[in-house]
């Protein structure tokens, strides 16, 4: 994982939002009709001073990519089946987090990645909760 980067509460981001869904077929006229400007950081963000955006440096999660962006809120409580966003040797690694019997773990959807356990003399340091992933597709 990459660095976080701090959101900025001083320049949102306005995209217009078209009035219709989108669809397989054959589009309406009125499909150009914008009804009204959606600001990202209102849709997507609870507390800007808790929420962060950091890259994904690989595919250890089923949905996110290297390359990715993902949005992290470091107010919300984990819970067992959250992506989260964990402190561990001298970075930070994307994981589930995984809760059974009282304890837990960091485990990734991909083959391949060790599983990180909160035992012994490892003390587990979650960053934050992924809540949302933003992918450029061109």
């Amino acid at each position: 994982m990459h660095y976080p980067i701090p959101l900025s509460r001083s320049s949102p981001l306005r995209i217009p939002l078209v009035a219709s869904s989108v669809r397989a077929g054959f589009p309406s006229p009125a499909d150009d009709y914008v009804q009204d400007n959606i600001n990202l950081n209102t849709l997507l963000v609870d507390d800007p001073d808790c929420t962060f955006l950091m890259m994904a440096s690989n595919d250890a999660i089923h949905g996110i990519f290297k390359g990715d962006y993902v949005l992290i809120d470091k107010a919300r409580s984990p819970v067992h089946g959250n992506v989260v966003v964990a402190a561990h040797e001298d970075g930070f690694v994307l994981r589930r987090l995984h809760k059974q019997q009282g304890m837990l773990a960091l485990l990734a959807d991909a083959p391949g990645y060790p599983l990180i356990p909160a035992e012994g003399d490892y003390t587990l340091q979650i960053w934050g909760v992924v809540i949302a992933v933003v992918r450029r597709l061109v």
